[in-house]
């Protein structure tokens, strides 16, 4: 059986529109039998195929009801009821309606309306009158005429002029739309008050709003005239909405009826409906509304303005969606942004993209390493490691905010700041040793926690540098990562890993040091020739906390490094010896010493005395 393309088949009930499809050339129409398809559906494992328009208990619907054929326009129309009439309406007051008995059949010419039970059936071609705006929707994310389009709404003079508004009711029009997108898109407060305004100011029967779900339309809110708002029972007309999903315009459909009507097509409609657009231009919805014919006749006809304003509610609503989405896009990068920035820089990065462009800066760069954490890992387990690292680095990671500075990193055990960048930072090497300090500070509580658990007392390390670095992402486009790239940053690492050789938790090289605020004090420990760096670099210890005993060890030991570095290896060596008397715990001292005895036996090593060489990271 082949579909007729230029004639269809609606079905209404009680004067809603729940079935339309294009006529096949033979149909049965009748109620549901046993086991078949649900009502409102055609049911084509049979010849002919059945429409199905009630269910099964619908009695006074014969489950062979009517055969419906037709060639080119003309039709023939068949009762194969054994027993229920066919009722077809009078096309003019004047003349009688016509009653088909079982077994009649009448030849007949579009439109030909009939009905079954409760239920009208209509065969009709598509409707001459469904007319479209000039121009079609834009997205939301444009904020002109797209190229190639003219923006082809009258004024309000024109209207005037036309008859179809004065200036009063229009101004009354976008009072209240104004009013309407002060609320929440995407709520369901929101849609029914956008529903309850379009038929209010249409004066529609019904308005709704539609979204596309997998190829189909879902209700999203419905408003009628008599304040209901259940979706029950009610299906909307899929050939307007169709056509405004395909061609992007919103849509008035007026009945192609003459002005007189027959009783039984009371409840046809006008439709109005504009679409929904994403921010690409993608239909995901549509305001839909519909004027029911009254007792005395069709309703008015929906205007082209009418028309409009219905595309100004869907353009509304989907601007407001749009704007919705941006704004769920700005939350989720402000969360990333604050993992990483400082309160104080995150406004700014929102508002500057260009704030974050690659460029030259002066920074201090800060290395962390948990101290023993492959032994750790192994002792306690992969579920307890997990807990420990999230625990301790988000401890450490507070204490680098708490001081203005930028999270670049996490890798393994390991934590990497900055400050110096991308806000300019004068202080930087104050506030990245403060934030050090706070990490020693932790340690203590850190360890009350999670010493028994793994087995060992909780020890970190940190190196400082400051120098000039390359900052921005250096990460990737899938994967944004801001910090710092150059020999600043390579440094900054080795230092932290002369911590554990020297056994002394905090190391800042030189260059940091002498930008310290003052009230910070610091021990020079000496010359360093670090792995993969060229040239030797002097590394300070600072405390983390200062006291009179420290102040000491550091005046003593800076005199004996003066020795050292004078090549009074002697003179050196009993100062030296004289501190570990006091500190015979102070690694730094004991190096020295080692190192100035080894001068004094001549087993010193080959090239500048006063620079340490290692052998490892």
């Amino acid at each position: 059986m082949a579909a007729t393309k230029t004639i269809r088949i609606d079905v209404l009930d009680q004067g809603r529109e729940v079935f339309s499809a294009p006529l096949i050339d033979q149909i049965e129409i009748g109620r549901q039998r046993v086991n078949e398809l649900d009502p409102y559906q055609i049911n084509r494992a049979v010849n002919p195929p059945r429409l199905i328009i009630a269910p099964l208990t619908e009695l006074e619907v014969s489950r062979s009801h009517a055969l419906l054929e037709t060639r080119d326009k003309q039709l023939t129309l068949k009762n194969i009821s054994s027993q229920a009439k066919i009722e077809i309406p009078a096309l003019s007051p004047a003349e009688p309606p016509t009653t088909l008995n079982p077994g009649d059949s009448l030849e007949l010419c579009l439109p030909l309306t009939f009905s079954i039970g409760q239920r009208v059936v209509r065969v009709h071609s598509p409707p001459a009158k469904l007319v479209g705006l000039e121009q079609m929707t834009m997205p939301p994310s444009m904020v002109g005429p797209a190229p190639g389009l003219t923006m082809a709404a009258p004024s309000i003079i024109q209207l005037r002029d036309q008859n179809q508004m004065d200036p009063p009711e229009l101004m009354n029009w976008l009072r209240n739309i104004l009013t309407l997108f002060q609320g929440t898109p995407n709520t369901d407060e929101f849609f029914q008050q956008a529903t309850a305004a379009m038929a209010q100011m249409l004066e529609l029967d019904l308005a709704a709003v539609l979204f596309r779900e997998n190829e189909s339309w879902k209700v999203r809110s419905l408003h009628q005239q008599d304040g209901r708002t259940d979706q029950a029972d009610w299906e909307p007309s899929l050939t307007i909405l169709n056509e405004v999903h395909a061609s992007v315009r919103a849509h008035r459909q007026i009945p192609d009826f003459e002005t007189q009507q027959p009783e039984s097509l009371m409840g046809v409609k006008s439709l109005v409906a504009a679409p929904i657009l994403s921010p690409e231009g993608e239909v995901i919805g549509a305001m839909y509304g519909d004027k029911r014919m009254a007792g005395r006749g069709p309703a008015r006809d929906i205007s082209e303005v009418e028309t409009m304003f219905v595309e100004l509610l869907a353009s509304g609503i989907a601007a407001g969606l749009a704007r919705l989405q941006q704004e769920k896009e700005a939350v989720k990068a402000r969360v990333r942004f604050e993992q990483f920035f400082p309160a104080n820089l995150v406004e700014k990065l929102e508002n500057d993209q260009e704030f974050l462009k690659g460029r030259e800066s002066e920074v201090t760069v800060l290395f962390c390493d948990i101290r023993k954490f492959s032994e750790i890992a192994e002792r306690v387990g992969p579920e307890v490691t997990v807990q420990f690292i999230n625990h301790v680095m988000g401890e450490l990671s507070y204490c680098v905010q708490a001081n203005q500075g930028v999270l670049v990193d996490y890798i393994g055990d390991e934590l990497i700041a900055m400050w110096g960048a991308p806000d300019s930072q004068p202080d930087h090497a104050t506030m990245a040793t403060r934030a050090a300090r706070d990490m020693l500070a932790k340690v203590k509580e850190l360890g009350d926690q999670w010493d028994r658990t793994i087995g060992q007392a909780f020890q970190i390390g940190i190196g400082l540098n400051s120098g000039v670095a390359q900052v921005g992402n250096i990460g990737s486009k899938l994967r944004f990562k801001y910090g710092p790239l150059g020999n600043t940053v390579n440094v900054a690492s080795r230092v932290q890993g002369v911590t554990k050789v020297l056994r002394v938790p905090l190391l800042v090289t030189l260059e940091t040091a002498q930008d310290l605020d003052p009230s910070i004090a610091y021990r020079k420990i000496g010359q360093v020739k670090l792995i993969n760096v060229s040239q030797p670099v002097t590394v300070c210890e600072v405390p983390g906390t200062e006291n009179p005993d420290w102040v000491r060890l550091k005046t003593a030991y800076e005199e004996g490094l003066e020795r050292f570095e004078a090549e009074s290896y002697l003179e050196a060596c009993n100062a030296l010896s004289a501190i570990l008397q006091e500190f015979p715990d102070d690694t730094p001292t004991m190096n020295l010493l080692s190192r100035a005895v080894e001068q004094l036996s001549g087993t010193e090593q080959a090239g500048d005395p006063r620079v340490w060489v290692l052998d490892s990271k």
